[in-house]
């Protein structure tokens, strides 16, 4: 594993507690399984309200808001 990756898994997996197993980081798809959400339906209530983090080709969502714009909506 190069460096460059080496790095960039360490972001992907930091947490904000040591409980917690879900990644600081969430990808497109692990946002949506994350949300119990559909791709269609992620894309039009969830995703214009976060902050998106580009990565390469990568689209990356902080988990904290996922949960702000998730308890915010129910």
């Amino acid at each position: 594993m190069t460096e460059e990756k080496a790095s960039f898994q360490k972001l992907v997996n930091v947490s904000t507690d040591n409980e917690s197993k879900t990644p600081y980081l969430l990808t497109l798809q692990d946002a949506r399984i994350y949300l119990s959400l559909g791709k269609n339906s992620f894309n039009k209530y969830i995703r214009p309200q976060v902050n998106e983090l580009r990565v390469g080709r990568r689209v990356m969502f902080r988990r904290i808001d996922l949960e702000a714009v998730a308890e915010d909506n129910l």
